[in-house]
């Protein structure tokens, strides 16, 4: 973990609200995850900004600090922040000011603090609109994940910002008729809904949110075969697409590997299944959490 800046640090902490054991944790969290870190608030300089900037909101703190404010507009104005609160949110995690600010409490605990950092240092969507999101990306209402086998799944992200997704399922069987092989998941910029317009393929494709009983809900099975359904969204719901071999492969256990791994959002969520699809082949997986 870097101390200096060199070209910049892409994550910068301003320690000033955080206790000592508080700073050590976020310093070991922000090297799991591999960041190059700047600790201080001197001025940045000739050097590149920092993309996130992270401090501590105190118990009965319900502004962001002015000095905070203040060093963003002065030395990072494009630069999420990240707050790690003392007292616990309504949510696990809470995102304001179309995503520039996020929130977490501490007792949400250090998966989900390592996940919001992850999460904010991803890059923006692709440039052109029908260009395929591979890796991670992060637009203003939602976070993006896809890996594997592009021909099988497919995801696009608006390069806006406007969170409008669709992820396409190619391979969803050839006995199927092309009306019966579409599979299409798509969020509008208002991120307000899921449209479900999905083949009766239980496994495939998944909704997540520690919000919601169950937590786990498989969408396929419920929704599938259905035509267009539209399911309320909310920030922290995590939608989860596979390929069917993967889904018939992960049938068994997905469930309960989903369900364990929700609370830390979407970058857990997709970790996990990745490890699991390492030994399916052409396999593919792709998640998007709302914001």
């Amino acid at each position: 973990m870097s101390s200096s800046w060199g070209q910049g640090a892409e994550l910068r902490i301003l320690p000033e609200r955080l206790a000592d054991d508080r700073l050590s944790e976020l310093q070991a969290i922000c090297s799991a995850i591999g960041a190059s870190v700047l600790i201080g608030d001197d001025a940045v300089g000739n050097a590149l900004p920092p993309r996130v900037a992270v401090t501590g909101l105190g118990r009965g703190a319900r502004r962001v600090p002015q000095q905070v404010i203040q060093w963003l507009d002065e030395n990072a104005p494009e630069a999420c922040l990240l707050l790690l609160c003392e007292e616990p949110l309504i949510r696990s995690s809470v995102t304001r000011s179309e995503g520039r600010v996020t929130l977490v409490a501490w007792g949400s605990g250090r998966e989900l603090i390592r996940s919001r950092l992850r999460m904010l240092l991803s890059e923006p969507p692709p440039a052109e609109s029908d260009e395929r999101v591979q890796g991670e990306t992060l637009a203003r209402r939602c976070w993006t994940a896809c890996a594997g086998d592009r021909r099988s799944l497919t995801l696009h992200c608006d390069p806006e910002g406007n969170t409008r997704l669709a992820l396409t399922i190619a391979d969803a069987g050839a006995t199927r008729t092309p009306s019966d092989s579409r599979a299409l998941l798509r969020l509008p910029s208002s991120a307000d809904a899921w449209h479900v317009d999905w083949p009766a393929l239980p496994h495939t494709v998944w909704l997540l949110s520690t919000q919601r009983l169950p937590t786990a809900t498989d969408l396929g099975a419920v929704h599938g075969g259905k035509g267009s359904v539209v399911v309320r969204a909310a920030p922290g719901d995590v939608a989860l697409a596979v390929t069917p071999a993967l889904g018939e492969q992960l049938a068994r256990d997905l469930g309960q590997l989903l369900e364990s791994n929700a609370a830390g959002g979407g970058p857990a969520v997709f970790d996990a299944v990745t490890r699991a699809a390492r030994t399916s082949q052409a396999s593919s997986v792709a998640v998007v959490e709302v914001r």
